[in-house]
């Protein structure tokens, strides 16, 4: 079985919402929210990762553990 694991520190946690256009120009444009979730930027990456539309818990600047394992 493979399995890898590396420890890393959490830089950024934050919960994004995109807009989406509906209708209108200008001032009467109308547009939507809606929810992205929430994404975790690692030290040392340069991407985000979505981990899930729940509060994760997890702060900035705490160590944490990543596995990747075939199941």
């Amino acid at each position: 079985m493979t399995k890898i694991a590396f420890y890393s520190r959490i830089v950024k946690i934050e919960k994004r919402i995109a807009s989406e256009w509906i209708s209108g120009v200008g001032d009467n444009a109308k547009f939507r929210e809606i929810d992205r979730g929430y994404f975790m930027t690692l030290e040392g990456s340069h991407e985000s990762i979505h981990i899930g539309f729940d509060d994760p818990m997890f702060k900035a600047g705490e160590r944490i553990k990543i596995t990747f394992e075939r199941v």
